[in-house]
């Protein structure tokens, strides 16, 4: 219960209770004021009937009085509880909209950020389409030494792709090993910041005719004692190779391959087909 009502529900009862005391205290003081001067002769003049009018004139005033003090307290008492009521409901009801407030801010929020998840979720979508559909339409090169000769073979580079590609440049670098190594180093020996690259600007249209990079003839581009402990199987031989080129959408990309001498008697260069010595970025 509210402290403040409690406070005034007593005050109220103590105030009520004073008259009622002071007025049941009169009534015996006259009462016996009468008996002592009905016992004494010494005043003759005053008589029972006097006495009796005496009584009756000041106990209604008395209980009169108190009754009217009693009756404005408990109005005033009851209209102080109201307001303390009605304060205390209209506390409860801001206190009730208040979380009802909160309530609705929680639940919009978690619809947001529910609405926002999708929203999010739906474009991740969105661009997995967008990105398989660049995949699955963009520029895609493949490249292949063809031998023509003993020694002779050219670079064949084919746009197996569905949209067009624009070359950018080339490197293709010769590197010796020991005759046991039946596989090359898988690396990258060369490097497009040397006189390795060959700069070539060539528009390459989708499944049509392999585009002639370069001819390559070994003995040419090997010394001829390099190219004899090669043929001898001495020395070991591998050319490793990269393309760099855009798609239509002007994204780079890196086509990477690798050839070693083949010294059986074939006496070739023969591709490397593992993953890690062929790659498409």
């Amino acid at each position: 219960m509210n402290p403040t009502l409690v406070a005034a529900i007593v005050l109220t009862t103590a105030i009520s209770l004073t008259p009622t005391c002071n007025a049941k205290q009169s009534a015996p003081d006259i009462s016996t004021s009468t008996q002592g001067q009905n016992s004494a002769t010494a005043s003759p003049l005053i008589t029972s009937k006097q006495v009796t009018a005496n009584n009756h004139d000041s106990n209604p005033q008395s209980s009169g009085g108190g009754a009217s003090s009693q009756w404005i307290l408990i109005i005033v008492g009851t209209i102080t509880a109201a307001f303390i009521c009605w304060q205390a409901w209209e506390t409860r009801r801001a206190a009730n909209a208040a979380a009802n407030s909160v309530a609705a801010i929680k639940t919009q929020t978690g619809v947001l950020e529910r609405q926002a998840k999708a929203s999010e979720d739906s474009a991740n979508a969105a661009n997995r389409t967008a990105e398989a559909i660049i995949k699955i339409d963009r520029a895609w090169i493949d490249i292949y030494l063809m031998q023509t000769g003993a020694a002779v073979y050219r670079m064949e580079v084919t746009n197996r792709g569905r949209t067009v590609a624009r070359i950018k440049g080339y490197s293709l670098v010769p590197r010796f090993s020991a005759p046991a190594e039946k596989l090359p180093e898988d690396s990258r020996p060369y490097n497009f910041n040397t006189t390795q690259t060959v700069n070539a600007s060539k528009l390459l249209e989708p499944r049509q005719e392999p585009w002639i990079a370069e001819e390559l003839n070994l003995v040419q581009s090997l010394s001829k004692e390099d190219f004899a402990a090669v043929w001898a199987n001495r020395r070991g031989l591998s050319y490793y190779g990269v393309m760099k080129y855009e798609d239509i959408a002007g994204e780079p990309h890196e086509t990477e391959f690798c050839y070693y001498f083949d010294s059986s008697p074939g006496h070739r260069l023969v591709r490397v087909n593992a993953p890690e010595y062929n790659k498409h970025t």
